[in-house]
């Protein structure tokens, strides 16, 4: 009766959860204690680990962007280079184009040239009566400046076929280089938007860790609050232990102290 009175285990009270009930009873103010010092361990565990989460992942994002800036500079720096490289060839294909314009020129002149030795042959036939041996000179002469006009007219077909093919194949290459720079502005883009997409998770995730400690101030204010009130409940406890002369008898158990919220 007497370990009853006190709320201290009897033989009826021989499992654990009921020692810790009757231990909880005995001491409302260190189980409560115990209980919240337990519940802030937790939450401080949490934001802790959440806090570390949060920076690990804003290091990441800040890596991530670094990264995709250096690659935007190196594709910018390529894409200066090609259009310096699409300027020389333009420059190369003008000069070509001039060339081939004397190469034309060039054969009008050697029209005009065959067109005076038609001219002059027209003009032997009809003087052929005057005098046989200068019309045999005259042919002789007039088929070799022809096989000499002719060999500079296939002279300079070969070479307007030559310029011609040069001048295919240096429009090829400015093709290719035009599709290589619209390849490089895509990546550019793509890497551009890459990097806003960084941008906007990161400012995510510093929303998100301001949240955090925003939780974690007020579970600081609620641990301070709770210790307030543990301290006030000591003093009332204290206030509230008997002090009567320790040889009376106890008499009949007195109430629990209900537990202030």
């Amino acid at each position: 009766l007497d370990a009853y009175a006190r709320r201290e285990p009897t033989s009826l009270d021989a499992t654990r959860v009921a020692r810790v009930a009757l231990w909880c009873r005995r001491n409302p103010g260190l189980a409560i204690a115990a209980c919240i010092a337990t519940v802030l361990a937790a939450i401080s565990i949490v934001a802790y680990a959440t806090v570390v989460e949060v920076r690990a992942q804003r290091n990441a994002l800040a890596g991530e962007a670094e990264r995709a800036r250096a690659e935007t500079t190196a594709l910018e720096a390529h894409a200066r280079a090609t259009k310096l490289d699409l300027a020389v060839t333009e420059r190369e294909v003008a000069a070509r184009t001039r060339e081939l314009d004397v190469v034309r020129q060039a054969l009008a002149e050697s029209d005009v040239e065959l067109e005076a030795i038609r001219a002059a042959k027209d003009r032997a036939l009809h003087d052929a009566d005057a005098a046989t041996r200068q019309l045999a000179d005259a042919l002789a002469a007039m088929r070799s400046e022809r096989d000499s006009a002719r060999l500079g007219s296939e002279l300079y077909e070969g070479f307007w076929t030559r310029a011609r093919t040069e001048a295919d194949e240096v429009t090829r290459a400015r093709d290719q280089l035009q599709h290589d720079l619209d390849a490089l502005r895509a990546e550019r883009d793509a890497a551009a938007k890459e990097r806003d997409d960084a941008t906007t998770a990161r400012a995510r995730l510093e929303a998100e860790r301001d949240r955090a400690l925003a939780d974690r101030d007020r579970a600081e204010l609620r641990r301070r609050t709770v210790e307030s009130d543990l301290a006030r409940l000591a003093a009332e406890r204290s206030a509230l232990r008997p002090r009567g002369d320790a040889s009376i008898s106890p008499g009949p158990p007195e109430p629990a102290p209900t537990p202030a919220n």
